[in-house]
């Protein structure tokens, strides 16, 4: 009975001497302060090692409010003009294909052009002229080919489709380039004769399947014939001489030489000179 009370009276003096020594710790100023500081500077410490890990000075509107709003929109510009340089390399690989594809194109109308005026030559004989024809129907096959096939990520260039296209190469919404490339497809050419002074064997590449065709002087050409005047056609079955009105196009004229081909053996199409 009496150890239980003393007992009891040791445990009563123990937690009076805790609760005061409690006591003393929150009231101790000092100590306090001191672990006031001490938050301070591991919250620095904190926000130090934060900005050394992600190399940003900002990194919380907190840090600074001013400059977290010019950081936000300057972020923004840099991403949109990565972008935009992302969009300026697709774009100038773009047109290095359709540029490696002209490159073929114009070797092709070269060739038809020494063809023509190679047939021109009076020593060659119906069966050489028609070996020359074989070879331009060949290579306008291979033209058409080649306006129906080239293709960027799945865009045919060289068709006529690719007209008006923009490329976005800058973060504002007007920065941008536009660019169109004809068509080059020989179906689709020789709606019109470009402007020339004269138009003579040398320069009969407007009909890429007249080979056997020697242009006489014809005087001076615009998008229309001027004046009428003649054109002799050589062919392999015979020759014929035929009238080429006033105001007549390239196209027209091919069709007057084509609707003579069972007296010649000679047909045409109509070509333009090509502007991208």
């Amino acid at each position: 009975m009496y150890l239980a009370c003393d007992l009891h009276q040791m445990l009563r003096v123990k937690n009076f001497g805790l609760a005061r020594e409690m006591s003393k710790i929150n009231t101790n100023m000092a100590a306090v302060t001191a672990l006031y500081h001490l938050r301070n500077k591991e919250d620095a410490q904190n926000q130090s090692i934060e900005r050394i890990s992600s190399g940003l000075r900002l990194n919380h509107a907190l840090d600074d409010a001013a400059g977290a709003s010019i950081v936000s929109r300057m972020t923004s510009q840099i991403k949109g003009l990565e972008a935009a340089m992302r969009n300026a390399a697709d774009a100038i690989s773009l047109t290095q294909t359709a540029e490696g594809a002209l490159d073929e194109v114009s070797s092709i109308l070269h060739r038809m052009r020494e063809l023509s005026v190679q047939a021109a030559n009076g020593v060659y004989t119906g069966q050489d002229r028609q070996a020359i024809q074989n070879e331009v129907g060949q290579i306008q096959i291979e033209l058409a080919r080649i306006a129906q096939n080239s293709t960027f990520n799945a865009v045919k260039m060289l068709n006529g489709d690719f007209t008006n296209t923009a490329f976005q190469i800058g973060f504002q919404p007007n920065d941008t380039a536009i660019l169109s490339i004809e068509n080059v497809d020989p179906t689709g050419l020789g709606e019109y004769l470009t402007k020339s002074d004269q138009l003579k064997a040398s320069t009969a590449s407007f009909m890429p399947a007249a080979a056997p065709v020697v242009a006489n002087d014809k005087g001076s050409f615009q998008p229309r014939i001027q004046e009428t005047e003649n054109l002799t056609i050589y062919g392999n079955v015979g020759n014929v001489t035929i009238d080429i009105n006033g105001g007549s196009t390239a196209k027209e004229i091919a069709a007057s030489v084509s609707s003579r081909l069972s007296e010649t053996g000679v047909s045409a199409t109509a070509q333009t000179r090509l502007n991208v």
